[in-house]
Order: structure tokens, then C-alpha cells, then sequence
């Protein structure tokens, strides 16, 4: 590639970069709703224009920054897991690990809240299809491997088990005090997959 290319790519990944810096800081703290395009470019440090040359639309830079924040998580949520010495024990970990993770009011406002209602049903399950659904899926084909898990479920569970954390999340959010009766009904879950075969 020609070095006039080169540089110009790196700008231009540079700004993307800035925005979907800027766009996480904003939409995490203000909504979606109260986060205007004129804020986000001023954060980054462009014009309007400039986010627009990037981003079509204010939706299309929200996708952007939920796709980020949902590998952010899942790299969290592996790291955190990895430490366990199983597949079973990866994923009582990895629950325990995006319910704090979930408990940060940014990550929350912009997967559990602005995530479903801003994306749209079918945008919204793809993105999350690609990564905390592909990261469950990938613990229990570990389990299968291992053989401490005879057959593998299906994506029905993971999904299931997904929209579990998350309306687990929003129970210790609600009432902090939940979060043991959370922790244990998760468990139960896992032990009842395993404990089915």
C-alpha cells in the first residue's frame, strides 16, 4: 500500500476510533434518546460532518459502539472464566463475571437498555448471536470435548441461558440483595444441563 494510503487509513481509523470512544461515554451516561450527534462529535473532536463521513446516523454509530461493548464483555467475561479449571466451572464463572460486569451503569444502559429497543429485534439477536450466545455455545462444545457433557443443547439454551443473566442482571440491579438467589439460580441451571445427560 502506498504510504499516502496508509496514513490516510490510519487517520481515518483513528477518528472511527474517537467516535466510538466519545459515542460509549455518551450513550452510556445519557441514553440513546438524550445523546445528540453535535455531542459525540464534539467529544471526539470533529465536526458533525466528520462523524457523519464515518457513521450514516446516529443509530448506525450506536450499533458500532454496542458491537464493541459486547466484545469488550465477552473478552472480560473469557478472561475471567479461563481462570476455572472445567467447562462447567468456566461457565459458573463467566455468569458470576458479566453480572459485574453488567452492574457498570454504562455497559448496562447500552446492552440491557437502549441495546433491544434502539437495534430492533433481528439486529439486536445477530449482534448478540455473534458474541455472548457464540461464547456460551464455545463453553459447552469445551464441555462436550471434555466429556463431561454427553450432548451438546442446542442454541435454544444458550440463548436461554443468555436472557437469564440478563434478567439476573436487572434483579441485583433492582435490589442488590438479590444477588445471591441469582448466583444460585444460575447454578442450578448449569448443574441441570450437565446433570441431565
Amino acid at each position: 500500500m502506498p504510504p499516502g494510503k496508509t496514513t490516510q487509513k490510519a487517520r481515518s481509523d483513528s477518528a472511527r476510533a474517537a467516535l466510538l470512544k466519545a459515542g460509549r461515554k455518551l450513550f452510556g451516561k445519557d441514553g440513546f434518546i438524550s445523546t445528540s450527534v453535535n455531542g459525540i462529535a464534539a467529544a471526539a473532536g470533529m465536526s458533525k460532518s466528520g462523524l457523519l463521513h464515518h457513521f450514516a446516523s446516529k443509530a448506525a454509530l450506536f450499533e458500532a459502539v454496542f458491537e464493541e461493548e459486547e466484545k469488550r464483555l465477552v473478552a472480560l467475561v473469557a478472561a475471567k472464566a479461563g481462570e476455572a479449571p472445567n467447562a462447567r466451572e468456566r461457565m459458573r464463572q463467566g455468569s458470576r463475571a458479566l453480572l459485574d460486569a453488567l452492574n457498570d451503569p454504562m455497559s448496562r444502559q447500552i446492552v440491557l437498555i437502549d441495546g433491544p429497543a434502539v437495534l430492533g429485534w433481528t439486529v439486536w439477536r445477530r449482534i448478540e448471536g455473534d458474541h455472548g450466545i457464540a461464547l456460551i455455545e464455545a463453553t459447552l462444545e469445551e464441555a462436550h470435548a471434555e466429556g463431561s457433557l454427553a450432548r451438546l443443547p442446542g442454541r435454544a439454551f444458550s440463548r436461554m441461558f443468555l436472557s437469564a443473566l440478563h434478567e439476573g442482571a436487572f434483579s441485583i440491579i433492582e435490589d442488590e440483595t438479590q444477588r445471591p438467589a441469582v448466583e444460585t439460580m444460575l447454578d442450578r441451571m448449569i448443574e441441570g444441563l450437565f446433570a441431565g445427560d
